[in-house]
């Protein structure tokens, strides 16, 4: 029965990586397409949304961020801190434990900083570096789901264990609900 639960995890994190691989390529080549025609700001939000679609090892994200940061190096204006904003949004959205867009956000903090003359959103800029609540709450969602597979795997008569197991599996239930109320 554990087996067949590691199986199912194993499967469904595969469909999940295929999902978000998929993704992050078709809008990347949408973003692609944009661009050839002379449509920036569709290729911007493309791209950005290519970012957004983050999976460690997979190459649409970094590329969709390249791509973005030549879009705001080849233009100014309103389209230059477009493309710098939406690094910055992929890399807030794409950060966990770690930040795969470090450096990128970075540049960008530092062009629209340097771009802002009035000094209200320099305070904006600097990224606090917390761990979001989406991953707080994620992983509150998957202690939920792993406690409660084992408490269902576990077919003996142990009340004792299973009450309890049954409270760690509400507790990370609540613990999903509490970052839905704080994002």
């Amino acid at each position: 029965m554990i087996r067949l639960a590691l199986g199912l995890s194993v499967v469904a994190l595969f469909v999940i990586g295929a999902r978000v691989v998929v993704a992050g390529r078709s809008e990347l080549a949408a973003g692609e397409e944009l661009e050839q025609s002379g449509d920036l700001d569709g290729a911007i939000i493309r791209y950005r949304r290519a970012a957004k679609w983050y999976l460690p090892g997979a190459p649409h994200g970094p590329e969709a961020i390249a791509r973005l940061g030549a879009i705001a190096e080849q233009n100014a204006g309103a389209t230059r801190r477009a493309a710098y904003r939406s690094i910055r949004a992929a890399a807030f959205a794409a950060r966990s434990v770690f930040s795969p867009y470090e450096e990128a956000l970075s540049e960008a903090n530092a062009a629209l900083g340097a771009a802002d003359e009035s000094g209200e959103l320099r305070a904006t800029l600097d990224a606090d570096g917390r761990v979001g609540p989406a991953f707080i709450g994620a992983v509150a969602l998957f202690w939920c789901f792993v406690v409660a597979t084992f408490a269902f795997i576990r077919r003996e008569s142990k009340d004792r264990l299973r009450n309890g197991l049954g409270v760690l599996a509400a507790a990370g239930f609540v613990g999903w609900l509490v970052t839905l109320v704080w994002a």
